[in-house]
This record gives structure tokens, C-alpha cells and sequence, in this order.
């Protein structure tokens, strides 16, 4: 080993900022100026016998603080080498021969000597050591393995102590939005495992924080089915993050304490021990600030899954989405506590068990306005609503997984949650017309309090076979949802005197019950080395019963027994389902396909228990699939996804009765509902390039329903609305989108324009007329990001325009959009202090009279080390220092355009101090792995 030592000379970096925005320039500026200045390295390569010259001698240039390539070449004919446009830093050169040893050197930069000739360079012998062999996987930053996109986390470059959070967002198409929500090729990941296991939940927004991006071997991204086989069509798309060996033992935790002195607090203790075989955990979070949800990274980290929220399939039956128990509007508290544990008890079985405590409340004022748009006259209404909602949990989590022998597996998952809730509502609603001709005022007090109990159960068993690829799969689950509420609904209106008055004062109770269990067998059978077929049958039964009863309120005996036969039904829903499917499976290095389809027989029977009718459905469907993804050249993808899948009616869609829990909107039951039938395809072309960070992620989704599900909405004279969900053909989206980025001076600055259309045809029906919505909208923006050693920095501005139409009424055909500039920044000061800040600046455009507002969020922090390994943190936080904090959203839904502004916490200030500790020695800003 030969090395070449440079001393560089300290060049003074002064960095003053007046405002965000000049430290902005001038650090460009200063980037600009330095980077100019590059690197050449060359030198003649030879046999270390002969001492002739070598050819294809492959040279590369590694950056020795974080082992990056950040440029490589080979030797030409005559032996020589030269690589040039290296930006200034210290190097590990390795020159690589298959006929000869390998040859090493070091370079440490100097803006003095920008060139640096190695001379001759003689290669040594090829020594072979059979003491220990080292592997190298696949090099590559980012491929594929099948149908799974892998990262390889080293080759992408982050700052020390950089948790999973800031690796993910250096990963080209993958994007990490504020609330932590995660999009890959503009999806969203529903599930993030860490080493294949659940381990610390399945919620994607709680996941990657505190991880330590050093731990991280590989990150991998892939679709699979749904668990759940009532949802046999359906997959989520994961996240795996795999570890590096020695990032498997140890320990860590921390503790966090903050208050303003006043009314604002915040207190977590959290900890983790492990190893390969065992994992222990415990945590205890209590909160009434907007971090109440606890960093997502943190609730990943100690298994607070249950705590958090569950993952619940989307409406549209495409998927799964995940619901937090309470958000960041209003004003929060919330406490939180639980323990996980997991053990592999021997070389065959794994076990784990989790409980977890959880109770929220929060306040809310929320204020809308709505337009309702009929075909020759539009209604007004505007509410104000005070909300107060608490709900307690607790979570028990117990599964196992056993395996039989070297190719034979089986599995089991347990959940049980029971919780229980109690919310209260005050409404005040004003309805005018469009000339403000007053038609009435409501007021509404509900009060409801219930518990629910809910089971999931999931055994699985797996059996792959000594021939490759041929595996037979078993799964049978078994749910069971189990609810109660009571509740008091209170409405007086002052109407108009030709329409008189209506009030109600009535107790609503309803129980309902669920029962779900299926099966599902598969089977994959290699017919060539690149072909295979997969075969499989399905099985569902779900039984489902939801009892209503409505008792108005006896003046005589104060008391509610009087029983209202209008609002009240007890109705039953059973469904058995029988599916069978197969796919062909194509693969090679460059090419994956894959076509299938499944046929499904669906029998339902809707039971009116009141009056004893019967109504019997009978369905066939045949859903076909298909997908291709084509390799087009290294580092460049083209894929098609074609989809087909059903979604059947839930009880609460078919049950024929009115509910009146909104009196200003009351929903009617269609037990006639047939199932809808989805058509999706899916269009992506990306390229990345390692060494320049260039990249560029784009797509298109096309989606068509036959029998949707829409609203048939009718208005009485007073301005309510009877609501009733039906079928109809028609509908369908479309959107379109397009992210680069393009870095320069060694990736420290990056600019990253984005662009974004979508567009969407929906039908209804007000008042017997047909209605079609049509939402076009586009979004376009670009970020500017850069990154030294201690400071970073990023501004992007976005603009986005919606144009809603309505065929029933021009009146509603009323464009809007929103202006979005963003900044951050991040100082550190080397043993003294880091100053980070972000500020946000919102403008809503054409908007209701009183929601056209702007506004400009701005927070900052100051944090100071208190020990000399950091591991005690004092900081100094501001909130919302400006004090124009807000919330305002637009919805446009049917006929309607709805702005709605609800109450947030605004400027506070806090301290906070924070320890860290972990089994590492090291100097560390954090836990690790």
C-alpha cells in the first residue's frame, strides 16, 4: 500500500446571514466559488514482471469519508489513466486487475495542488488466501431482484449521525412528505418491515427516524397481497429495510422532557434492547402540543403500532390506508404507554408479544362554508361547530412462527384491540339562497358514547419444494368486530314561517357485529427456468348485522321510550364468495410478465329482521391482470401494470333505513347495491444515474369503475339533503406525473423541478337529474437543495390550480388554487450550538368570501450540547413564531364546494432536554443501530 499525503491548508469559511433568504444566496454563491476548483488524478498501470503496460486496469476513486464512488475509469492501451473533475476532498484510489493484486492509495486534497500524477505504478502478484474469502454482492446503487426495487444504502451519501429518514429522502423515487408519509414511483408505501418482520408496526408514517442510516444495509420495495383474504385482489406496497450485521446487538432509549411553564408539555421515555435472537422495548409518551403524535420514527422504533392508529382498507377497495386515533387540529393531549417483547426461542420458533395503552382527547371550532349548486338554484349554508372527541385502547399483540423444517413454515397472528369513546358535538347552521333569503337555522347537540372490540386472527402455512420456484402457500383467517353506542341527538330550527318548525330530542342506540372467515390455498409450479404458473382457490364467508333504534323523548314520563319505528331496523348481510385463479409468470434479466385472471362467484342475502324480507344477489365476475416491466437499458426501467378488482357494498351502504345522526344530511340504505368492477392501469418510465445523482421518476394511472358508487341526492324546501348511494357507469381518473433532479458539484447542490396533472369524470344524480363533476388540476414546482458538511439548506416553490365543472349548474365552475414557497435550514457549529429553522408561506386563491387567507409558519430551534458526546441536548423551540397559524382545506364532492377552517395551536415557545444513550462508546448524535 502506497499512500500520498497532501496537507491542506484551513481556508476560512465565514457564513453571516442577515435573513433566511440571504443565507440562501450567499451560500450558493459560496458553493459556486469553492467547487470550482477540481481534482485530476492519473497515472501508467504495468505488469509488475514484464512492465509492460496494462490494459482495461480499472481505476477507482472512493470518498473516504463515507466510502461514495464518486468516479471511476480503465487504463487504455498504453497503460494510462486519468480521471479528472474531482471535487476537493480525501481519497481512496484502488486500481483493480483480474490478472494481478490490487494497488491502493490515499489522496488528501489541497486547493493548491489540484493535479496529482501516481507515476508508474507496477501491479503485484495475485495472492489467493484460503483463510477467509470475502463475497461482494451486488454493487449496483439502485436494481431489481425480481419484482423488488432495491437501494443499496451505501451508495448514497448522508451526513454523520443521519438517521433512515434523511437516507430515504436521498433515494431517487422515493419521496418523504412533512407528515412523514412515504411515496415510491408516486405510491404510497403502506407497510414498513425492518428485516421482513412487523416488528415495530406496520404503519408506514411511523417508521425510519431513528434508525440509523449507517445500520442500513440495503432498502427494498415491493407489492404483495393483502393478509386478509376478504381482500384477495388487493396489495400494499412495502418497505423492507435489511440490517447490517453488527447493526443487529445493543441498546438505546432516550428521554425527553419540554415545557413553556405554562400550558404546554411534553414528556417521553423511551427504550430498546436487542440482539439477533431477543428484542425488548417499553415506552411512555404523554403530550398536549402538536407533536402529540409522537415522531413517527419513534413509534416505529419502540412498536407503538396500536397505540397510533390501524391500518383500514380504503373505501375505493384499492388498498389500504392508515388512521391516526387523533390529528394535530384542535387542541391535544394525549398519553401513551406500552411494551413489546420477542424472542427466538430456538433455531425453529420466534415469538412475539406486544401490549400498548393509549388515550386521546382533543377540542375543536371549526367553521365551513358550503355551496350546494342544483340545476336552477343554489343553496347557502355556513356552520359553526365546536367538537370535544376522547377514546381509550388497549392493544394486545400476540404471534408466532414456527418453522417445521429447512423448506416447510407455518405462522400465526393475533390481534385484539378494545376500546371505548365518547364524543360531543355543538352545531350552528344558517341555510340562505343565492340572494341570502334566509330558509332556516339548526342547531344540533349530539353527545355519543360507545366501545368496540375487534379480533383479527392469521394462520399461514408455507411449503417450498427441493425443485426452485415450486412452493405450496395456505392461509386462513378468522376477524370478528363487536360495537355499541348510545347517544342523545338534540335539533330545534327556526325556520321560515311557510315551512314551519321541526326539532327532534331522541336516544339513538345500535349494536352491530361482524364475523369474517376465509381461506386461501396456492400453488407455483416452474414449467421452464424463465416460466411459472401459479394456481389457487379462494373461499370467504361474512356475516354482518347492524340493529338501529331510535326512541323520541316522553314529555310525560322524562323519559326516551318512545319507540321511532321511522329510524329504526334491524338488518342482516350475509356473503359467501368462491374464487378461482392462476397466473403465468415470464422472467430474465431484462424482461418480467406476468397475465392471470380470477373468477369469483358471489352470493349475498340481505335479511330485514323487522319485516322478515329477503333479498338474494347472485354475482360472477372474471378479473384478469397483467404486467410487464421492461429493463431498457442499466439503470433504466419501463413498466405496465394492468388490474382488475371488486368491491362489495358494506352494511351500512344497503341497510334500508334513514339515519338521521346529521339532521341536515340523512343517509337512506339501498339494499340493491351490486358489487363495482374496477379497471386500472399503471404506466411508469424511471432512469437514475449513481455517480451524478441525476434522475427522473415519471407516470400515469388510468382508472374506469362499472356499477360505482355514487350519491343520489334529493333537497327538500328547507335546504336538507336526503342522501342514497346507487350504481352508475362511467366514472373514471386519470393523472400524470413527472419528478427529476439534477445535481452538480458532487451532489452538494441539486435542483429538482416536478410537474403534476390529473384529471376526473363523476357522475351523480340531484333531484332525479343526472350530474357529471368534472376536476381537472395541474401542479407544478421545483426545489433547490444543498448540502455541506455542517449546514444545509433547501427552498422550493409550488403552484398548484384546480377547475371544477358541473353539468347541472355553470354557477359551480369556479377554478381555485394555491400558492406554496418553503425554506429550511440547518447550522451546526461545531461544539457549540446547531440553529435550525423551516418556514412556510400559503396563499389560497378564490376561495369563499373569509377562506382566501394567507399566512407564513415559521419554526426554529436552538440546541445545545450539554455533555461532551451529546448525549444530553438542551434546545430552545419557537412554534408558529409569526402567529398567523391555520388551517383551511377545500372539498368538492357531487354538487357541492365545501371550505372548511378549524382551530390549531398557535405561537408557544418550549424547552426541552433531551438524553440519548446506546451500547456504542462512540461519539454519536444518536441512538444507532
Amino acid at each position: 500500500m502506497k499512500a500520498i499525503l497532501l496537507t491542506q491548508n484551513k481556508v476560512p469559511e465565514p457564513l453571516s446571514m442577515k435573513t433566511i433568504y440571504i443565507a440562501f444566496v450567499l451560500f450558493f454563491c459560496f458553493a459556486f466559488g469553492v467547487q470550482s476548483q477540481t481534482l485530476t488524478i492519473r497515472g501508467t498501470v504495468s505488469d509488475t514482471a514484464s512492465g509492460k503496460p496494462l490494459k482495461n486496469a480499472v481505476v477507482l476513486a472512493s470518498r473516504l469519508a463515507d466510502s461514495v464512488l464518486v468516479a471511476y475509469g480503465r487504463t487504455n492501451e498504453y497503460g494510462l489513466f486519468s480521471i479528472s473533475n474531482l471535487p476537493v476532498d480525501t481519497y481512496q484510489v484502488i486500481i483493480e486487475h483480474t490478472l494481478f493484486g490490487d494497488q491502493l492509495f490515499f489522496v488528501l486534497g489541497n486547493l493548491k495542488q489540484l493535479e496529482i500524477d501516481f507515476g508508474k505504478i507496477a501491479m503485484p502478484p495475485k495472492t489467493l488466501s484460503l483463510k477467509e474469502i470475502t463475497v461482494f454482492g451486488n454493487s449496483e446503487a439502485i436494481f431489481y431482484k425480481g419484482d423488488t426495487l432495491v437501494y443499496t444504502a451505501d451508495s448514497f451519501k448522508v451526513k454523520a449521525n443521519a438517521n433512515v429518514e434523511d437516507l430515504l429522502k436521498k433515494l431517487p423515487g422515493i419521496r418523504v412528505e412533512k407528515d412523514g408519509k412515504i411515496y415510491s414511483q408516486g405510491k404510497a408505501v403502506d407497510q414498513v418491515l425492518v428485516d421482513g418482520d412487523e416488528f415495530f408496526g406496520s404503519d408506514p408514517t411511523i417508521a425510519t427516524r431513528n434508525l440509523n442510516a449507517s445500520g442500513i444495509e440495503n432498502v427494498q420495495v415491493y407489492e404483495k397481497k393483502a393478509e386478509s383474504v376478504d381482500a384477495p385482489n388487493e396489495t400494499l406496497q412495502v418497505m423492507n429495510l435489511t440490517l447490517k450485521e453488527e447493526a443487529k446487538k445493543g441498546h438505546f432509549g432516550k428521554a425527553i422532557a419540554g415545557s413553556n411553564g405554562s400550558n404546554f408539555h411534553e414528556g417521553q421515555a423511551l427504550i430498546n434492547k436487542f440482539n439477533s435472537n431477543t428484542k425488548i422495548s417499553g415506552f411512555l409518551i404523554g403530550s398536549n402540543t402538536p407533536s402529540n403524535n409522537v415522531d413517527w420514527e419513534d413509534a416505529y422504533k419502540y412498536g407503538i403500532e396500536d397505540a397510533m392508529g390501524e391500518m383500514t382498507m380504503m373505501d375505493d377497495g384499492d388498498g389500504y390506508m392508515y388512521s391516526r386515533t387523533m390529528d394535530n387540529d384542535g387542541l391535544p393531549r394525549v398519553l401513551k404507554g406500552g411494551a413489546y417483547y420477542s424472542d427466538k426461542i430456538n433455531t425453529k420458533a420466534k415469538i412475539n408479544l406486544s401490549y400498548s395503552y393509549s388515550q386521546n382527547s382533543v377540542e375543536k371550532r371549526t367553521e365551513t362554508s358550503t355551496q350546494n349548486f342544483l340545476e336552477d338554484s343554489t343553496f347557502f349554508s355556513e356552520n359553526a361547530s365546536q367538537q370535544k372527541q376522547s377514546g381509550e385502547s388497549n392493544a394486545f399483540n400476540f404471534g408466532m412462527t414456527y418453522k417445521i423444517d429447512t423448506l416447510t413454515e407455518f405462522e400465526i397472528k393475533n390481534k385484539i384491540r378494545i376500546s371505548n369513546y365518547e364524543n360531543t358535538s355543538s352545531d350552528e347552521t344558517d341555510f340562505n339562497t343565492g340572494v341570502q333569503k334566509f330558509l332556516r337555522s339548526n342547531d344540533i347537540f349530539s353527545k355519543t358514547n360507545g366501545e368496540n372490540f375487534a379480533s383479527n386472527h392469521l394462520c399461514k402455512f408455507s411449503r417450498n419444494f427441493k425443485k426452485k420456484f415450486r412452493s405450496l402457500n395456505f392461509n386462513y383467517n378468522f376477524n370478528t368486530t363487536n360495537g355499541f353506542s348510545d347517544g342523545q341527538l338534540l335539533s330545534s330550527n327556526i325556520a321560515t314561517v311557510t315551512t314551519g318548525n321541526e326539532d327532534a330530542d331522541q336516544e339513538k342506540i345500535r349494536n352491530s357485529k361482524n364475523t369474517f372467515q376465509g381461506a386461501q390455498l396456492s400453488y407455483t409450479e416452474p414449467l421452464t427456468p424463465k416460466f411459472k404458473s401459479e394456481i389457487g382457490y379462494e373461499w370467504s364467508r361474512d356475516k354482518s348485522n347492524q340493529n338501529r333504534e331510535t326512541y323520541d323523548y316522553n314529555v310525560l314520563e322524562n323519559s326516551y321510550n318512545l319507540f321511532n319505528g321511522l329510524l329504526s331496523n334491524n338488518f342482516e348481510n350475509l356473503r359467501f364468495s368462491n374464487r378461482l385463479f392462476t397466473r403465468f409468470i415470464y422472467e430474465t434479466k431484462k424482461i418480467r410478465a406476468s397475465a392471470g385472471a380470477r373468477g369469483q362467484h358471489v352470493n349475498a342475502k340481505n335479511v330485514n329482521l323487522i319485516d322478515g324480507s329477503v333479498l338474494r344477489q347472485e354475482v360472477n365476475q372474471i378479473l384478469p391482470s397483467a404486467a410487464v416491466r421492461i429493463r431498457t437499458q442499466d439503470n433504466a426501467n419501463f413498466s405496465f401494470r394492468y388490474s382488475t378488482s371488486s368491491r362489495l357494498p358494506d352494511i351500512n351502504q344497503i341497510q334500508p333505513v334513514n339515519d338521521n345522526s346529521n339532521p341536515n344530511n340523512i343517509r337512506i340504505g339501498n339494499p340493491e347495491l351490486l358489487p363495482t368492477f374496477k379497471h386500472k392501469a399503471d404506466i411508469t418510465y424511471n432512469f437514475w444515474k449513481a455517480i451524478s445523482g441525476n434522475n427522473l421518476w415519471s407516470s400515469i394511472n388510468i382508472t374506469n369503475t362499472a356499477n360505482d358508487f355514487t350519491n343520489e341526492i334529493t333537497y327538500d324546501s328547507q335546504g336538507r339533503t336526503y342522501t342514497r348511494t346507487v350504481n352508475v357507469n362511467g366514472n373514471y381518473s386519470a393523472d400524470a406525473n413527472v419528478y427529476y433532479t439534477k445535481s452538480f458539484l458532487s451532489k452538494k447542490l441539486s435542483i429538482a423541478p416536478d410537474i403534476s396533472a390529473n384529471y376526473s369524470r363523476f357522475k351523480n344524480f340531484i333531484g332525479g337529474r343526472e350530474n357529471i363533476t368534472l376536476d381537472r388540476g395541474i401542479s407544478s414546482g421545483v426545489e433547490m437543495s444543498a448540502e455541506l458538511e455542517n449546514f444545509e439548506a433547501s427552498v422550493s416553490y409550488n403552484y398548484s390550480y384546480s377547475k371544477p365543472s358541473s353539468s347541472l349548474n355553470n354557477a359551480s365552475n369556479r377554478p381555485f388554487g394555491t400558492d406554496r414557497i418553503s425554506g429550511s435550514f440547518s447550522l451546526e457549529i461545531p461544539k457549540l450550538l446547531t440553529i435550525e429553522a423551516e418556514a412556510e408561506y400559503v396563499k389560497n386563491n378564490q376561495r369563499a368570501q373569509g377562506f382566501n387567507t394567507e399566512f407564513t409558519l415559521l419554526n426554529a430551534r436552538i440546541l445545545f450540547p450539554v455533555m461532551k458526546d451529546k448525549k444530553m441536548q438542551l434546545s430552545v423551540e419557537g412554534y408558529d413564531l409569526l402567529n398567523q397559524n391555520i388551517n383551511i382545506s377545500r372539498d368538492i364532492t357531487n354538487n357541492t364546494i365545501t371550505d372548511t377552517k378549524t382551530n390549531v395551536i398557535n405561537r408557544f415557545y418550549m424547552i426541552k432536554l433531551m438524553y440519548k444513550f446506546n451500547s456504542k462508546n462512540a461519539n454519536e448524535d444518536d441512538e444507532g443501530w
